[in-house]
């Protein structure tokens, strides 16, 4: 079976180099150690699926998504892949707030078949889903015996991630969130083994959701960044990509910077509630960030700077807004549902 390891890469924080012989000297502080996919692609490059799987040797890829996004872009992944003769598998029947059960059924799909990898396409359920699937595969415990603060290390099959949202994040980070059908619990599980082999961002993909998706997945974006920078682990590397122009690059900060109160208050909303996990961060935020500026303002402050240099009482009352904007109900007009968030 192949498996296709994940980059790691660890930084010095505080590092003392010779300016003569470039000999490093000596290391004080902790090491920033950041994990990411081998392969990222970026831009049009759903069309290049076939080519990563390619270069990483991979010929059977067995599909998880769900049956909306099956029904919509499918053919847009699988034209790619019957051009260039690969024979790929399907499983369509991931839900919202993926569970164990969900896990288990993804992954009787894999061991079906003579599939040597493991491709999501969709939205943040799909690739939790198709992570879980992939360690489970070489890993014999229930799901849930996996979860924080076990590290899962042990790779399954690689993991290749064609997100078509944004906001998650999840296709470069080292987590992924799968509900307990026995509790109402969500439980996060991390390690080499939840990092994808290859990421393929096509940002083509989100140009055709709703308002409402678009805007939860934008807030779950600023989320990510706004707790990735003001972290107690942020160190210089993660601070670059915290406030980057795209959900994919602040889904290199939080992973490795860590996120904070909102997710933590989030991801129980999600599991009793099953709200949209942007929608339940964009209800957080602002409360959140209010009872935290004062522990670390000179951060805080750094971020109210991209606001325009408005002070955090300003930025906060926004934030406020732009929550009760995105948590307005959905009008119903005729048995039809128009969007009350603009795109």
């Amino acid at each position: 079976m192949a498996v296709a390891r994940p980059r790691i890469f660890l930084f010095a924080l505080n590092a003392q180099v010779s300016l003569v012989t470039g000999e490093l000297l000596m290391v004080t502080g902790t090491l920033g150690r950041v994990q990411s996919p081998r392969i990222i692609r970026i831009g049009g490059a759903a069309k290049e699926t076939a080519e990563v799987l390619e270069q990483l040797g991979l010929l059977r890829p067995l599909i998880i998504t769900d049956a909306k996004v099956s029904n919509l872009h499918l053919s847009t992944l699988t034209d790619v892949l019957d051009g260039a003769g690969m024979v790929w598998g399907l499983f369509d029947q991931v839900v919202e707030d993926p569970t164990d059960v969900c896990v288990d059924a993804g992954l009787a799909a894999l061991q079906s078949g003579d599939y040597d990898c493991v491709v999501d396409f969709g939205g943040g359920n799909p690739m939790e889903t198709a992570k879980a699937v992939s360690f489970m595969s070489v890993n014999s415990e229930h799901v849930r015996d996996y979860k924080e603060p076990a590290q899962i290390d042990r790779c399954g099959v690689p993991i290749i991630l064609i997100p078509t949202t944004g906001g998650t994040g999840s296709v470069l980070t080292r987590w992924c969130v799968i509900t307990d059908t026995e509790s109402p619990e969500n439980y996060y599980l991390s390690g080499l083994a939840c990092v994808a082999t290859a990421a393929i961002i096509d940002w083509n993909f989100s140009l055709t959701k709703p308002a409402r998706i678009t805007a939860n997945t934008a807030v779950d974006s600023l989320t990510h960044a706004i707790e990735a920078y003001v972290s107690r682990r942020a160190f210089p590397y993660t601070d670059a990509f915290a406030f980057a122009l795209s959900a994919a690059q602040a889904g290199m900060a939080f992973p490795n910077a860590s996120v904070a109160l909102v997710h933590g208050m989030s991801r129980p909303i999600g599991a009793h509630f099953h709200v949209a996990h942007g929608l339940s961060n964009a209800m957080l935020l602002p409360t959140v960030t209010s009872f935290s500026v004062a522990a670390a303002p000179a951060r805080y402050s750094a971020c109210a700077d991209y606001g325009h240099g408005r002070r955090w009482g300003y930025r906060c009352h926004r934030l406020r807004q732009i929550g009760r904007r995105i948590t307005q109900p959905e009008h119903r007009s005729g048995g039809a549902v128009t969007e009350s968030v603009g795109a």
